[in-house]
């Protein structure tokens, strides 16, 4: 799923804004690591960061630079498969 991956501590149905600092492709992930209030752009098929425990879509996100507002509800675990 392309998006946003970022730590999330609960479910939350408020919009978050966080810094993206980086991007995960398939093939090519992200070697840095994601810090309180930071997410990673994700593609379809790319590894999810350990430090990230929720993916949200990108239609459901706006970006301003590198800011990122989550424009939807999400929850623990949201579009991440083992």
């Amino acid at each position: 799923m392309d998006g946003y991956a970022f730590w999330l501590e609960t479910d939350t149905d408020l919009a978050v804004t966080f810094d993206c600092v980086g991007d995960s492709l398939a093939g090519h992930p992200f070697l840095g690591t994601l810090a309180a209030g930071e997410c990673i752009r994700i593609t379809t098929g790319a590894e999810v960061p350990a430090a990230a425990n929720t993916v949200v879509m990108q239609e459901n996100c706006s970006r301003q630079g590198q800011r990122v507002r989550m424009q939807t509800q999400a929850q623990l675990g949201n579009n991440i498969r083992p």
